[in-house]
């Protein structure tokens, strides 16, 4: 009988113990640094991710940007011509006459010309 009360009471102190400690500052303190460095986490991966996804569309914007570009067309080998000197772009061989100059802007420097001959 003795034996009996002092196991049930052995028990009943545990039981109170572990009540008391999840209850306990402690307990609650380690709980939420847990859910703090969970959540820093998240938030590193999620930034991470971030970071590459727009990363690869800046890429792809830059490519698009350098397709489009008249300065990587100059550097395939084409020329921009205009009149000379008022920089007026020539889409027309008709909009210029025999005699006149034109300047031609290439990818590395520009050449000032003379009309020979035109051909439309």
């Amino acid at each position: 009988a003795m034996e009996s009360r002092i196991w049930s009471a052995t028990a009943v102190t545990a039981q109170l113990q572990q009540k008391c400690y999840r209850f306990s500052p402690e307990h609650r303190l380690m709980h939420l640094r847990t859910r703090l460095q969970n959540s820093e986490q998240g938030l590193e991966r999620g930034q991470s991710s971030l970071l590459k996804a727009r990363s690869t569309q800046l890429q792809l914007l830059m490519r698009a940007l350098d397709n489009v570009s008249p300065l990587a067309t100059l550097e395939r080998g084409y020329a921009v011509v205009s009149t000379y000197p008022e920089g007026d772009i020539l889409r027309d061989a008709e909009h210029v006459a025999e005699g006149e100059q034109v300047m031609a802007r290439l990818a590395k420097g520009q050449l000032i010309c003379t009309v020979n001959t035109r051909k439309t």
